[in-house]
C-alpha cells in the first residue's frame, strides 16, 4: 500500500508540474509585444480624429504636425514636438492679450493660461 501511495503522489506531482509548465507557456505566448512607433502614431491619430481619450479636444492636424517630427519613442522628443505645436497657440494668445485679454484666456481655440 505504501508503494501505491508514493506512486499516486508522484503522479499527482508530475501532473501539477506539467500543468504549471503549460500555464507558464500559455502566459508567455499571450504576452503583448511593444507597439512600434508607427502603430502608436496611427492609434493616437485615430483617437484624435474620433475625440477619444487621451486626445480629447486635440485638433488631428496638430497631432499630425507633432508626429511629423517624432522619430523615436523618446519622452523628450515627444514633449518637444507637442510643445512646438503648443507654442503656436501660446503666441496667438499672447498676441491677443494686449487688445482683448478675456478673449486670449477664454478662446476655445486658444487656451492660454497665465
Amino acid at each position: 500500500m505504501c508503494r501505491f501511495r508514493r506512486l499516486m503522489c508522484l503522479c499527482t506531482l508530475a501532473s501539477l508540474l506539467l500543468s504549471c509548465c503549460l500555464v507558464a507557456r500559455t502566459a508567455r505566448a499571450q504576452e503583448r509585444r511593444e507597439r512600434t512607433l508607427d502603430e502608436v502614431k496611427a492609434e493616437a491619430l485615430r483617437r484624435a480624429e474620433d475625440g477619444m481619450y487621451p486626445l480629447i479636444g486635440l485638433d488631428p492636424a496638430d497631432v499630425r504636425e507633432a508626429f511629423a517630427s517624432i522619430t523615436k519613442m523618446d519622452d523628450d522628443e515627444w514633449a518637444a514636438a507637442f510643445m512646438k505645436v503648443a507654442g503656436r497657440y501660446m503666441a496667438q494668445g499672447k498676441a491677443l492679450e494686449p487688445s482683448d485679454s478675456a478673449q486670449a484666456r477664454c478662446s476655445p481655440d486658444i487656451l492660454y493660461l497665465q
